[in-house]
C-alpha cells in the first residue's frame, strides 16, 4: 500500500466526519451534571430508528465517564493472561547465554503469554468538538514460566507506545454506526540490542463500526522509513502487511473475535472466544496462526493455542 493511498483514505474520512450532521450535535461534554451527561451520551449512542445500543456502547460510556478524572486510566486494546499456551515453533528467540551454550535448544513449547494495554487521556476538544488525544501503551510477553532448567526466562517482550487522536462519531451506516476514527503515531520494538534488535515506526488510521451484534474495525498503517544502516527489519511489511481487519460478534454473553492480516499472500489470523466468569473476568481461548507474534521471528510463521482469562476485550 502506497503512502499516498493511506493519505487519501484519511483525508476522505476526515471530510466525511467534518461534514456529517450526526457528529455529536448535542455536545454532551459541555453538560456539567454527570448523570445528565451520561444520559446524553446514551441517547446519542442509540442506533438510528431503534431503541438499542451498539455492542461497543458499554465500553464507550465507561471511557467517557472517566475522561474528566485526571487519574483515569482506560483500556486500549485487549488485556489478557494465558497461563497455558502451546506453540509449534519457538523460533530463533536467541536467549542470551553466559557459558557459550545454546539455550534456545532447551526452550519449551508450553509457555505463558500475557498482554496488557492502557491509554491515558491527554486532553480534548483540540480541533473538533469531543475529540480526544491519548497516550497509549501495549505490552505483550511470552514467558517460559515452566522452564526451570533455564530459570523461567521471558522469551520475548514487545513494547508498543503510541499517540492517538480519537474522533468519536455517531454516523449511521449500513444499519449500524460508524463509531470512531483514530489517527496515530505508533512505535513497536522488542527492547533488545545488537543483531536481535527489532523495531519499526508507523502512521496509523483506524475506523470502527458497530451494530447490536457485530463490530468491525479497519486499521491501516504506513511505515516510517529508516536509513538502511539503522533498519533492523527492512522487509517487515512483507510479513505484517499494511493493515488488519478486526471482526467481532456478540451472541448472548459470548464474544467471538477475529483479527486478519494479508501481506503479499502471507495470511495471519488471530481467532478468539470469551465468556463471562464474573463481573470483571472472562474466560478466554485464543488461536493464532501467522507472522509477527514476536518481532525477532517476524518472518517465521508460528501457530499457538492458549487458554486463560481476559480483563478487557474489544467490546
Amino acid at each position: 500500500m502506497r503512502s499516498d493511498y493511506l493519505a487519501s483514505v484519511t483525508l476522505t474520512a476526515l471530510l466525511i466526519l467534518l461534514s456529517s450532521p450526526a457528529r455529536s450535535e448535542a455536545l454532551c461534554h459541555t453538560i456539567e451534571d454527570e448523570a445528565e451527561r451520561l444520559a446524553c451520551y446514551d441517547a446519542e449512542a442509540l442506533l438510528p430508528g431503534q431503541d438499542e445500543l451498539t455492542v461497543l456502547t458499554e465500553r464507550e460510556l465507561g471511557e467517557r465517564a472517566l475522561l474528566g478524572n485526571r487519574f483515569g486510566i482506560l483500556p486500549h486494546r485487549r488485556s489478557y493472561l494465558l497461563p497455558l499456551t502451546y506453540t509449534d515453533d519457538t523460533g530463533g528467540s536467541a536467549l542470551p547465554s553466559e557459558d557459550g551454550s545454546d539455550p534456545n535448544e532447551s526452550l519449551q513449547h508450553v509457555e505463558m503469554k500475557f498482554q496488557y494495554s492502557l491509554k491515558v487521556p491527554v486532553g480534548g476538544n483540540f480541533l473538533l468538538d469531543d475529540d480526544q488525544l491519548y497516550f497509549a501503551f501495549t505490552q505483550r510477553s511470552l514467558w517460559q514460566a515452566y522452564n526451570r532448567d533455564l530459570s523461567s526466562p521471558f522469551r520475548e517482550t514487545l513494547y508498543e507506545p503510541e499517540l492517538l487522536w480519537t474522533i468519536p462519531l455517531r454516523q449511521p451506516l449500513f444499519g449500524g454506526r460508524l463509531t470512531a476514527i483514530d489517527l496515530g503515531i505508533n512505535h513497536q520494538s522488542n527492547g533488545r540490542s545488537g543483531e536481535f534488535s527489532r523495531s519499526w515506526n508507523r502512521l496509523t488510521f483506524e475506523a470502527t463500526w458497530a451494530d447490536t451484534d457485530w463490530s468491525l474495525g479497519l486499521r491501516l498503517w504506513q511505515r516510517i522509513e529508516e536509513d538502511a544502516e539503522d533498519d533492523d527489519n527492512p522487509d517487515i511489511t512483507d510479513y505484517l502487511g499494511h493493515g488488519e481487519l478486526r471482526l467481532g460478534y456478540k451472541w448472548d454473553q459470548y464474544r467471538f473475535t477475529s483479527i486478519l492480516r494479508n501481506a503479499d499472500g502471507r495470511m495471519s489470523a488471530d481467532l478468539s472466544f470469551s465468556w463471562p466468569l464474573n463481573e470483571k473476568l472472562s474466560g478466554f481461548v485464543q488461536f493464532y496462526n501467522g507472522y509477527g507474534e514476536t518481532l525477532v521471528d517476524y518472518d517465521n510463521r508460528m501457530r499457538r493455542i492458549g487458554f486463560g482469562f481476559i480483563l478487557a476485550d474489544w467490546f
